[in-house]
């Protein structure tokens, strides 16, 4: 079932804006139609479930007094009870970002892989990282296509090895499928956007 955002704020109690954040950083689940969020009500209960109810933290700061664990000895039990968030870096909620890390996790070994393709993994995170964390569209997109790049010289490591590509054939159908389309979005979209500021 969906609920609003101001319905979601309340469940958790955090702001709207907070709810909107959490919903841009995929730790809620929504569905956007025109302009309105409609948040899965599923999603909002596994987040207060993984951060604690965030209502209970909101009453004990709005009080004009700090908390004294003698005076008000339910301050040390929010405490311990209250799950520290999961830190979360920016570049994870990059999609592309997202589907490199999986790739790369599905494979059993990277001990089976030549040593090119393991440097070329390395290459494909640091471009990635580059793209994202450099100033200037042109700049992230110089970035995001030496990544895309250089998933073709992985895929081009692995074909043409025979042993290899009947080995890892689902990978490099990954590769094929999912990895590059999505690398190619992306480069689309940032030209497209730095196009229109023109």
């Amino acid at each position: 079932m969906e609920i609003s955002v101001p319905e979601a704020a309340e469940k958790i109690g955090i702001s709207e804006r907070q709810v909107r954040n959490q919903i841009k950083a995929r730790n809620i689940k929504a569905i956007k139609v025109g302009k309105r969020w409609f948040v899965d009500e599923l999603s909002v209960l596994s987040f207060i479930k993984q951060y604690g109810d965030l209502r209970v933290t909101a009453a004990s700061t709005t009080r004009s007094e700090p908390l004294n664990e003698k005076d008000d000895p339910a301050a040390t039990t929010i405490r311990k009870n209250k799950k520290a968030p999961k830190q979360q870096f920016p570049i994870e909620g990059l999609r592309v970002f997202e589907l490199s890390r999986d790739f790369f996790v599905s494979f059993k070994s990277t001990e089976d892989l030549p040593r090119v393709a393991l440097q070329i993994k390395h290459d494909i995170f640091k471009f990635l990282g580059a793209g994202y964390y450099s100033f200037g569209k042109k700049h992230k997109i110089l970035y995001y296509q030496k990544a895309r790049a250089a998933y073709g010289a992985f895929l081009s490591v692995l074909l043409s090895d025979p042993e290899h590509s009947g080995r890892f054939n689902p990978e490099l159908l990954y590769i094929q499928e999912k990895l590059l389309p999505a690398m190619s979005a992306l480069i689309r979209k940032m030209e497209k956007s730095k196009s229109e500021r023109s």
